[in-house]
């Protein structure tokens, strides 16, 4: 499905030539802001990010990747307008670059308790 909003001229339409099979992926992603965002809760980031449009930045480990496309999906189904870093170099350089921001990271998690 990537290839179908990445190229625009593909030799066949995506949605009606494609049958999905099986879910071969799931990624867990953690949602993390710096403690400078005044910001607390998912909703507060969303109101924060509505009223600051293009002046709140996330970062991810590049163009396309699953971080970069949870985030564009994130925009996309709350309105806001938060601006992509893309950045290669992990976890640690996005920590860096999406200061004071916030960031979307793939991560193991287990129960929480």
């Amino acid at each position: 499905m990537i290839n179908a909003t990445f190229y625009r001229d593909l030799s066949f339409d995506f949605m009606r030539d494609i049958t999905p099979v099986a879910g071969l992926v799931r990624l867990p992603l953690v949602l993390e802001v710096n403690p400078s965002v005044p910001v607390k809760t998912v909703a507060e980031l969303i109101a924060y990010a509505k009223a600051n449009p293009g002046k709140v930045n996330f970062a991810s480990a590049g163009v396309g990747t699953s971080l970069h496309l949870a985030a564009e999906l994130f925009n996309m189904m709350t309105g806001t307008k938060m601006i992509h870093v893309p950045y290669r170099g992990g976890p640690a350089a996005q920590r860096v670059v999406a200061s004071p921001g916030p960031s979307i990271r793939q991560r193991r998690v287990g129960a929480l308790s």
